[in-house]
């Protein structure tokens, strides 16, 4: 990798943040790692210059993974965003049209996780 890709991973488990960014961090990329949506938020207000994609659960109180998506496409369209969930009522058509442009099933396996931040990453 030319230079290092910055990716975000929120999650309201720490313990998934904790594993996302790990995994994320051995394979030569730079992490932001959010337990908490809002904060999530104001993070990449405030840094969305340097973070190339976001990872986020769907179920997350205050604030969806869905709305989370929504809100960062106002700031930084474009921006490629992997939703993570144990159950989706939506096509991938509408995902798409929020910014999901890959969606990961609970329980994750992180050999497919990582495939699919590698092929994002390169699609930029």
């Amino acid at each position: 990798m030319a230079e290092e890709k910055t990716v975000m991973v929120v999650d309201d488990e720490e313990t998934i943040v904790n594993i996302l960014t790990e995994t994320l961090d051995m394979a030569g990329f730079e992490t932001i790692g959010q337990t908490s949506s809002p904060a999530a938020l104001a993070e990449f207000r405030e840094n969305y210059s340097r973070i190339d994609l976001v990872v986020t659960d769907q179920t997350m109180p205050e604030i969806s993974g869905l709305k989370l998506a929504e809100e960062i496409q106002k700031i930084k369209p474009g921006t490629p965003i992997i939703l993570i969930t144990g159950f989706m009522e939506m096509t991938a058509e509408q995902l798409w049209e929020k910014g999901i442009k890959a969606f990961l099933q609970k329980p994750l396996s992180l050999k497919n996780f990582m495939e699919a931040v590698k092929s994002l990453i390169a699609a930029e």
